[in-house]
């Protein structure tokens, strides 16, 4: 059986990231009140002079892919793949996850799409665990969707994403980790690092970088301790070049390896221009 693996654009900045594999991306909309309405590509980012008008102060918002478009993404991959994994977005960042699961179990998807009800990666993070997923399905190791789907479930505690968004009170008013952020809006100057799970976590709280970076070391010195992990540090072109400088300084200091990738639009459009990202796996592909 030939299964492909289908993710969307808050996953990724490059899709050449997938060139020789089976993963395919579906892109998410970026809309704004007068009338702006794109697909999520980094084409369409730029011809719109996305970041140049987020950072004047428009508002845009994300929407999920149509019930439309999935199907006929869908049915395009059908045409090269038995069977269709899509690993959606969090279901608690996004309603593309319960949409994506009313179209697969439709008559016409029910035997060749499965959708994975992911309730705690997004961002980089999902993938990561598409590439290793596409890994073992090409190396013969998982030949049914059911073997996928158990080996996505094992390795969910491989990988670790967490934000520091740069505004809190955006995140809140979008209804997402609400009840973590909550407490500290009132709190001037606060930031937060919120580990993104089923039920978002509040990992530390502080009013420095350096603060909120000894809880992101103390995660990869102790979840990941002896696992030789891949550390992914993500940020906008807008953040700030002193919260930059404090990340690598901090991750240097502690001689953690790690990179550094745009973070995808979606974060900026919802938490903040300024908005930071970690994602942690040892995931091997």
């Amino acid at each position: 059986m030939k299964i492909g693996i289908l993710i969307d654009s808050s996953a990724i900045i490059d899709a050449n990231n997938f060139e020789g594999t089976n993963i395919e991306v579906i892109p998410l909309h970026i809309t704004s009140a007068d009338g702006i309405d794109i697909l999520d590509t980094p084409a369409n980012v730029k011809k719109i002079n996305f970041w140049e008008l987020i950072k004047n102060g428009k508002q845009f918002k994300t929407s999920q892919a149509s019930p439309g478009e999935l199907e006929v993404k869908y049915n395009e991959m059908l045409k090269k793949y038995d069977h269709v994994i899509h690993i959606p977005i969090t279901g608690n960042l996004s309603s593309m996850l319960s949409t994506a699961m009313v179209v697969a179990r439709s008559d016409e998807f029910k035997n060749t799409v499965t959708v994975i009800e992911n309730k705690t990666i997004a961002g980089q993070a999902i993938r990561e665990m598409a590439l290793y997923l596409n890994g073992q399905i090409q190396n013969e190791k998982l030949k049914t969707p059911e073997e996928v789907v158990k080996e996505y479930d094992y390795h969910l505690d491989n990988v670790y994403i967490s934000i520091l968004p740069s505004d809190l009170r955006s995140l809140a008013s979008g209804g997402r980790a609400k009840t973590v952020i909550s407490s500290v809006l009132n709190i001037l100057k606060t930031k937060v690092l919120i580990r993104w799970q089923e039920k978002p976590e509040k990992q530390a709280i502080g009013r420095s970088i350096h603060s909120i970076m000894n809880k992101v070391i103390e995660t990869v010195q102790n979840e990941f301790k002896g696992r030789n992990p891949r550390v992914i540090f993500l940020c906008s072109q807008l953040a700030s070049q002193k919260y930059i400088d404090a990340v690598n300084e901090a991750f240097n200091q502690a001689k953690i390896k790690f990179t550094t990738e745009p973070i995808s639009a979606l974060y900026p459009i919802h938490a903040g221009i300024e908005t930071l990202g970690f994602v942690i796996t040892d995931l091997k592909y």
